[in-house]
């Protein structure tokens, strides 16, 4: 009687995993599978739920061929805009002439992994020996008083040595490399004198001219339109800007090299 009893049971329970398996071969002859449905979205194709039954190859087609030149364009304009971001080089202005930088122990100069940048140093200089780069890069070239450098995307911070040799004696050369970024909240408040607001490719190098302090007050208050200088507390500084280098004016009752306008004054190029 137990038996008997059981038998409508397992046949209901037959017939419940028949439906499942005609159901599951009928949608894989008809190329639907489930999982389809949580595939990612490549960004070749707009994402739509009613043509997932389709071949991608045939969602391609039809959406290639139907494709207006004006939505291709926007589709071209967003996609090269997410590429721009994520390589740090959306708003990026690049200087289509040389910057100019005095020649020092210890520099810093910004590059970018998308930009081969040439640094060119005084031509009364060759370099004496084979640069050292603590950075890996895809582009590392140099010959008598040139460098051209492109660093990989991975590195953002690093340096270089090399010597430079004018014939007679070697200098030691530390260059301080960081990774260009664009300062976007500089750009859109439009300072006009923003460190970073622009990405130089050609970087020359300049010998350091004697200081006068006389022609940087001169040419300071000329800038300003000034007739006299005024710091009113001790170890107080102006700050003007030349060819790529700063001069601080300094106020410095106890040791200053020059008297002008009532003030004890110097001029130096680092603080």
């Amino acid at each position: 009687m137990l038996h008997n009893s059981l038998m409508p049971l397992i046949l209901l329970i037959l017939v419940a995993i028949g439906i499942n398996l005609n159901a599951s071969d009928y949608n894989n002859r008809n190329g639907y599978d489930r999982n389809q449905e949580q595939e990612e979205f490549t960004g070749e194709i707009p994402f739509d739920k009613r043509k997932i039954s389709q071949p991608k190859i045939v969602q391609k087609v039809r959406f290639e061929l139907g494709l207006k030149e004006k939505e291709a364009n926007v589709i071209q304009h967003k996609m090269q805009k997410k590429v721009e971001i994520l390589d740090g080089v959306a708003g990026i202005n690049i200087l289509q002439n040389p910057v100019f930088k005095p020649l020092k122990t210890v520099t810093t100069i910004y590059l970018h992994p998308n930009f081969i940048t040439t640094l060119i140093f005084p031509k009364q200089f060759k370099i004496a020996n084979k640069p050292r780069v603590s950075f890996p890069t895809k582009v590392f070239e140099y010959d008598t008083n040139t460098v051209r450098i492109r660093p990989t995307t991975s590195m953002r911070v690093g340096n270089m040595t090399l010597a430079l040799s004018d014939g007679k004696k070697n200098y030691s050369i530390t260059i301080f490399y960081k990774r260009y970024i664009p300062d976007l909240e500089c750009n859109q408040k439009g300072y006009s004198d923003c460190k970073n607001n622009f990405l130089a490719t050609v970087i020359r190098f300049t010998k350091a001219r004697k200081i006068d302090p006389f022609d940087i007050i001169e040419e300071y208050q000329k800038m300003n339109n000034i007739s006299r200088i005024s710091i009113e507390k001790n170890h107080g500084y102006l700050i003007f800007s030349k060819d790529g280098q700063t001069y601080y004016i300094i106020r410095d009752d106890e040791f200053g090299t020059i008297y002008k306008d009532g003030l004890s004054l110097k001029v130096e190029t680092t603080l």
